[in-house]
């Protein structure tokens, strides 16, 4: 699991074995399902801008939050 970052001043992540035992297309399956719907959907990030937080999002989400962001 993930180390407490207060503690140690570091933010490390161990993804743990049992997200592994999934199987090995959990991470594409991941960035290819809307984090809003469920919908599928692509890595976008609001306004398409770059540099900034990315989420996967269908594209009616993704208009949607980036509405919320103007």
């Amino acid at each position: 699991m993930a180390d407490d970052p207060s503690a140690t001043g570091t933010c490390s992540v161990q993804i743990p074995a049992r997200i592994h035992a999934v199987g090995p297309g959990w991470q594409a399956e991941a960035e290819r399902t809307g984090e809003f719907c469920g919908a599928p959907g692509s890595i976008r990030t609001r306004d398409d801008r770059l540099g900034v937080w990315r989420k996967a999002v269908c594209g009616t989400c993704h208009s949607a939050w980036s509405r919320i962001a103007s």
